[in-house]
């Protein structure tokens, strides 16, 4: 065995790989493997033609014209070998992205030796869905330039996907020709990651805000009603018969001259509970599917902009999900990736979980359903627990509910890419 490869399976045996020790091993002695390009595979065409003319017509300026043409071959092939050599890759992603949204994907490359540059590396990405055919994964090549001695170099491709789900990066090749384009060495890079691509966003129309107007339950619905206690402390006003001698303002009526009693501020809050029935059967198609997943991401993404307080978010599907908190960035990424990998099913238990919600002790004033069905098709709906407020359903699969939201391009699931672009620079 090798001593360069006993290393490296010897740190890896003592579980130092997230040591620098163990990354500098293997940044130094990873395997390099070198693959002849079709412009080589002419050269040597030519190469042979004419060391087979000089051994037959025994002509030595044809011998001393291939061993010229060897020379820049084997030149060729050991300066590409030398271009990878202590040279790390790192790629960086977004935490989570939404579909039809591009995105840039960055590589870093660091150049470790101290006196030689690496020029023209080319990185081959690979991206593909997890679940997904292989026929749909998508290879992105980018070129970085240079990487002088020392320093480092990054890269960049945009990159848009059509449809949610789980997508992985990698594994990646690294590789280089330089500096005349006969031989390419390449280098694998066995990083993987992974990246969530969230439903499509839209435009919600005015459809959705009159739904919402009506039902009054407005995304900024919280009224304010003054009393005399609880909460917070609002203003001070002038006494009234029937007012409590523990409020009055001692203090401030000495300096006005007159009685002066503290007026607190009571919050009515009128908050609702939004909740996806991922419904469907053998004749619900997957646009509809995707339309009423895309609704609810759009409608998420609105309430984590406008409302900072407690929200009662419930998603049915193949997978269940019921939260009651403040719609932090972190609470939207949470229901953004259940968003991103839940498939429908026939029994999603819809009015059980508004039951429940009607039960439970949260401020619901009112909910509204998303739905891929009307509610002729929800079992025992007549038998649903009204305590809390009305329930607002809305059915994509009716043209009143279509008309709700508004999607760029119908999202789907069988395209991945629709552009890539890359650029590099160095630092």
């Amino acid at each position: 065995m090798p001593w360069n490869r006993w290393l490296v399976e010897l740190s890896i045996k003592y579980r130092y790989r997230d040591s620098s020790a163990s990354r500098w091993l293997s940044m130094i002695f990873s395997r390099r493997y070198t693959r002849i390009t079709y412009e080589g595979v002419s050269f040597l065409s030519i190469l042979a033609f004419i060391v087979l003319g000089s051994i037959l017509r025994q002509i030595n300026l044809l011998v001393l014209l291939s061993g010229l043409m060897i020379a820049p071959f084997f030149f060729n092939w050991r300066i590409s070998l030398k271009m990878l050599e202590r040279v790390r890759f790192t790629r960086q992603l977004p935490p989570w992205v939404h579909a039809g949204k591009p995105f840039v994907v960055q590589w870093t490359g660091k150049n470790y030796r101290t006196r030689v540059a690496s020029w023209e590396i080319k990185i081959s990405d690979r991206i593909g869905r997890i679940g997904g055919r292989k026929n749909d994964n998508e290879s992105v090549d980018m070129i970085m330039p240079q990487i002088l001695p020392g320093s480092s170099a990054s890269g960049s491709y945009r990159c848009l996907i059509a449809s949610r789900g789980i997508y992985e990066f990698g594994p990646a090749v690294a590789s280089s020709a330089f500096p005349i384009g006969l031989v390419r060495s390449r280098t694998k890079l066995n990083e993987v990651q992974q990246l969530t691509v969230a439903p499509q966003l839209g435009l919600l129309t005015q459809d959705w805000y009159r739904l919402i107007k009506t039902a009054a339950v407005g995304l900024r619905s919280e009224n304010r009603r003054r009393g005399v206690s609880n909460d917070e402390f609002y203003a001070l006003r002038p006494w009234q018969m029937g007012d409590s001698r523990r409020l009055i303002h001692w203090r401030s009526s000495a300096k006005r001259g007159e009685m002066l009693v503290r007026q607190f501020d009571q919050r009515t809050n009128r908050d609702f509970g939004l909740v996806l029935d991922l419904w469907a059967d053998e004749e619900t198609t997957e646009q509809l599917v995707e339309l009423a997943v895309s609704f609810m991401a759009t409608v998420v993404s609105k309430l984590q902009q406008h409302i900072k307080r407690e929200t009662v978010i419930g998603i049915l599907g193949d997978d269940s999900m019921v939260i009651e908190e403040r719609m932090t960035r972190f609470a939207t990424q949470s229901i953004m990736d259940l968003l991103a990998t839940i498939q429908p099913s026939d029994q999603t238990g819809i009015v059980t979980t508004l039951n429940e919600l009607a039960n439970s002790p949260s401020r619901v004033s009112s909910t509204i359903v998303v739905s891929t069905r009307p509610t002729s098709l929800v079992p025992d709906f007549d038998k649903l627990a009204g305590a809390r407020g009305p329930v607002t359903w809305i059915d994509v699969s009716s043209e009143s509910g279509r008309q709700m939201i508004s999607l760029a391009e119908p999202a789907s699931s069988r395209s991945i890419f629709s552009r890539k672009e890359t650029n590099a620079t160095s630092a």
